[in-house]
This record gives structure tokens, sequence and C-alpha cells, in this order.
């Protein structure tokens, strides 16, 4: 898997969670992901990146010192849901926020589904850059 893939599975794993606490005051740092050592480098940039586009806000983003940080009261923002009920551009009829929780789900195989993270996370990522 290269980089830009292990990128998008850690970006469609916090938004998997975010969509399933909503709005609740709660924290997310990288154990909460489930992912293995590996994408832990990917998970401060991929967090930045969704503050800045405006995907997510958060009450605070705390940065460690030789640690990955912790994000205080996480939510999807008015914009974020709403990419998130924009229709896949696979052609296929699930909205963006199904396509997101499939990619999260299936987690390292990504083999298998190419054309679909490609399609799906390439398109979502495009229309994050471009809100």
């Amino acid at each position: 898997m290269n980089n830009m893939e292990k990128s998008e599975l850690v970006v469609a794993r916090i938004l998997s969670i975010l969509m399933d606490t909503g709005f609740t005051e709660s924290d997310l740092s990288f154990d909460d992901l489930g992912l293995e050592p590996e994408y832990e480098a990917f998970f401060d940039l991929s967090v930045q990146w969704l503050l800045d586009e405006g995907i997510i806000r958060a009450r605070e983003f705390v940065k460690f010192v030789g640690m990955t940080g912790a994000l205080n009261a996480p939510v999807l923002t008015a914009y974020g849901l709403s990419l998130l009920n924009q229709p896949s551009p696979v052609g296929n009829k699930e909205t963006m926020g199904k396509a997101v929780k499939a990619v999260s789900k299936e987690g390292r195989s990504y083999a298998g589904i190419g054309d679909f993270i490609g399609g799906v996370l390439g398109g979502f990522t495009k229309s994050m850059g471009s809100g």
C-alpha cells in the first residue's frame, strides 16, 4: 500500500468514527482508529488537513512532542456532512458516506477493491479539496 492509500484509509477511519459518534462529547486519537502502528505517521497530517479543509472541527487539537495528537470534541461540519451525503463518483447509487464506511471497514484489502478506492476516495479527496 502506498502512502496516499494509507492517508486515505486514515481519513476514512476518522470520518467513519465521526459519522458514528455524531454530536457527542468525546475525544479522538490514533488509538481509536484501530489501525496498525504503520499508519500512525499519517494521523496528525490527516486530522490537520480535515480541519483546514473545513470537513471537521474540534474544540482543540492537542499535539504532543514525539507522539500523535488528539482531538477534543471533534465533529463533522455542515460542509463535511454535505460532502458525505453527495453521490459517490464511482457510478453506483451509494452516498460518499456509505462509500467511506465501506472503505473504513475493508481496512487493508485495497488490492481487491482498487478501482472502488481510487474512484470513491480519489473523488472524495478532490471534492474536499475544491470546497
